[in-house]
């Protein structure tokens, strides 16, 4: 009798070894088709409140002037130049943190109706929701962007063509003295910063992507 007890003691307890082993290495199957394409939905809505919009802000000037511009920054012949560009800068950041802010709700239709598709590669990157955002719905991002950005800029736009007007001034006298042809820039600098937003979100968007989707393993 006692040998029996022990011989059912010792298979109860293989038993319950190997059922901790097979559920110690089961792992959570991933999600496809509807239900991925929901949870990623709903991971983007959460990045756009939580993400860390201080990265949407320039360190320096360069990174919002267009390529044309370039030069601007390399000016020393007109007295405080640099120092409105780098006020120019500032007030670029403060719009992109405000705009931030407000467009989230916005986003929340055009992120719901994201025409998704490809299952595989949505799940081989963690910043794939983010990606396919930007580039499937890129005209509606901006038409919700655009008019609050706008809003937001009216303190860089009037620096800008005050510092415009400046650099016409140096342009056409170190023209008039065969020292330098600098290109004509555009007055309107609105426009162009739309698209730096954009990316800068979008980047920042994938970032918090990224953080989210590495705590939720049914979407890696």
């Amino acid at each position: 009798m006692t040998r029996r007890v022990k011989l059912i003691t010792t298979i109860l307890i293989l038993f319950l070894v190997l059922l901790g082993g097979c559920t110690s290495t089961k792992q959570v199957k991933p999600l496809g088709g509807e239900q991925l394409y929901r949870e990623l939905a709903n991971t983007l809505v959460e990045a756009a409140y939580g993400m860390d919009t201080t990265t949407l802000m320039a360190k320096t000037v360069e990174e919002l002037l267009p390529a044309n511009a370039l030069p601007m920054n390399r000016i020393a012949g007109i007295p405080l130049f640099e120092e409105q560009l780098s006020r120019f800068k500032d007030e670029v950041n403060t719009a992109f943190l405000s705009t931030a802010w407000e467009i989230a709700p916005l986003l929340e239709p055009i992120i719901q109706t994201i025409p998704w598709s490809d299952d595989l590669a949505l799940v081989a990157s963690l910043r794939s929701g983010a990606a396919t955002l930007q580039r499937e719905s890129r005209d509606e991002l901006l038409s919700v962007i655009t008019p609050i950005l706008s809003d937001a800029l009216k303190p860089a736009a009037s620096r800008w063509t005050a510092l415009i007007d400046w650099y016409h001034l140096y342009r056409e006298s170190v023209k008039l003295l065969n020292i330098e042809v600098l290109p004509v820039l555009d007055e309107d600098i609105k426009e162009h910063l739309a698209l730096v937003y954009l990316e800068r979100y979008c980047a920042a968007l994938g970032d918090e992507e990224h953080r989210l989707r590495s705590q939720k393993t049914e979407v890696r």
